[in-house]
């Protein structure tokens, strides 16, 4: 249960701050600029616009995957403005557009289940879980069958192992 309003936060928090970043990008994109830059190496491209006319080219133009706070090179895999987590919001954002995971509140780490690929993320403590659920040290130390816990944690000398 306890998991699950964690998890609905952090679908909550995404879609703040994705509508922060389409916002932000719409009303600055005067001052942003081209999304002309490579995320990797920072090269900047630009089109010949000798070749600007040519029908495949127009073809691509009138095709293509309009995003506005994604990087344009990374809407060319297929991505539109949806994003699936902080961390994709954080890492697939267009040029000059600076945002940063460890900025965004965000539950994810220890919210993740061992069917996660990234072994970054932490599994969910049950004493933790069970502290959010209760709130209370008697029905934390009921729940996790440590009868001593609650002598203890209430003791001022004594510290837990």
């Amino acid at each position: 249960m306890a998991r699950k309003v964690l998890i609905e936060h952090d679908q909550e928090t995404l879609r703040i701050f994705t509508g922060y970043a389409l916002t932000y990008t719409t009303q600055y994109a005067n001052q942003l600029g081209l999304d002309n830059q490579l995320p990797l190496s920072k090269r900047q491209f630009s089109g010949d616009s000798a070749t600007a006319s040519v029908p495949f080219r127009q073809h691509l133009r009138d095709t293509a995957i309009r995003v506005i706070a994604r990087s344009a090179f990374v809407a060319n895999s297929g991505h539109t403005d949806c994003f699936q987590s902080i961390e994709e919001l954080t890492r697939t954002s267009r040029s000059g557009l600076h945002l940063s995971d460890n900025a965004i509140p965000s539950l994810s780490y220890i919210t993740a289940t061992r069917n996660d690929n990234s072994q970054e993320h932490l599994a969910l403590n049950a004493y933790l879980l069970d502290f959010y659920m209760h709130g209370q040290v008697a029905a934390l130390a009921a729940a996790n069958g440590k009868s001593s816990l609650s002598s203890r944690l209430c003791s001022p000398n004594s510290s837990i192992p």
